[in-house]
């Protein structure tokens, strides 16, 4: 047991010692200020954009004569789309309270008859009542204003984000996985000012063994990132539906590109090296997850293999954590995916660290 808390105890004062650096280090405060800067415009660009008119998406199945009137009304914005899940799909990726409509086959008629159905509403999850409720009286309005006719709209179909859509929900995962890739590398950069200010030299010396070593910067790393991931996500807390699937994700995720950081840590001697390499790397890893929602345009043995790439799967995890369905068979294999490059990275770390020993 003594062992155990002797271990602890060296990895925590390594941990401590850089987390109290980093703090004082302005590289890795303007990393987080970016961040912080970032996420807050992508979450709050929509309310800049002026445009404030509602949205409908509707899916016509009887090529009502009521479409022509929304086309042409000025008080909303109006999308005629081809199917309900084209609908879905439109509804769930804004950034800003949309409502589906679905009109019925018949519903020309049922309005003659002046027996108008009660048409199928469909708004994103992360709405609130009070939003749902707003823009379910709005454009029950402008339908009676249209028909002529009381219409009255069901709420209760609510629409997910599904992995594989663009748009709010994505974004926001991307925003992590970005926030986790950036922020990983700011162990790099202590590393880096350790060897050039030698304090590296006499961690060496110290009774603190390589895997310790590696450990104790490990953690400091995971602070980081899990900080900054934090901010990303509560921003946009709206989307999220399960917390548990997300915070496990971050820190698979945080592990991954702290190991990442480490590697490249223990690689480079020169910040020019770092910086060349580092923005080298950072492409690798993100513009895989950019790719992989154009699977429709890719070939589709590309769009398959991209799915096993670590940040690609770290992505997955997220946007499921947003979604009603995360079967556990793909979160398993994702995670998976993430933590066997971490633990490969790690141990490349350590067996680099103990060669620099010798």
């Amino acid at each position: 047991m003594r062992g155990w808390k002797e271990h602890l105890r060296i990895v925590w004062a390594i941990a401590a010692k850089d987390v109290g650096e980093g703090i004082r280090n302005k590289t890795i405060l303007g990393n987080i200020v970016a961040m912080v800067f970032l996420v807050l415009f992508y979450r709050f660009a929509p309310v800049l954009e002026g445009d404030d008119l509602p949205r409908l998406i509707v899916y016509d199945q009887g090529h009502s004569r009521l479409v022509i009137e929304m086309e042409n009304s000025d008080q909303f914005k109006f999308y005629e789309l081809s199917s309900l899940d084209r609908v879905e799909l439109f509804v769930g990726e804004a950034s800003e309270v949309r409502l589906g409509l679905v009109l019925p086959d018949g519903f020309d008629q049922a309005l003659a008859d002046g027996q108008p159905p009660v048409l199928d509403g469909y708004v994103a999850h992360w709405a609130s009542r009070s939003e749902a409720a707003e823009i379910q009286a709005f454009f029950e309005g402008q339908l009676a204003e249209l028909s002529g006719q009381a219409v009255r709209i069901n709420m209760e179909n609510v629409v997910y984000h599904q992995v594989g859509w663009g748009g709010f929900s994505f974004l926001t995962a991307l925003g992590g996985v970005v926030t986790l890739v950036l922020m990983g590398t700011t162990v790099t950069h202590l590393m880096l000012e350790e060897k050039q200010a030698k304090t590296i030299d006499a961690l060496m010396v110290s009774p603190a063994s390589a895997g310790q070593i590696v450990m104790g910067k490990a953690v400091a790393g995971l602070v980081y990132c899990l900080t900054a991931s934090s901010m990303v996500f509560v921003f946009n807390a709206v989307v999220v539906v399960n917390w548990g699937l997300l915070a496990l994700a971050t820190i698979c995720g945080a592990l991954f590109t702290v190991a990442l950081g480490l590697l490249m840590g223990s690689l480079f001697e020169t910040r020019q090296q770092m910086t060349m390499w580092g923005f080298v790397l950072i492409s690798v890893l993100l513009l895989p997850v950019f790719m992989v929602i154009m699977g429709d345009i890719l070939p589709d043995v590309v769009a398959v293999n991209l799915r096993w790439f670590p940040t690609v799967a770290l992505s997955r995890v997220m946007q499921m954590s947003f979604s009603d369905s995360a079967p556990l068979g793909q979160v398993v294999t994702n995670l998976a995916t993430v933590l066997v490059g971490a633990v490969l990275i790690l141990m490349g770390v350590v067996w680099k660290t103990r060669q620099s020993d010798r």
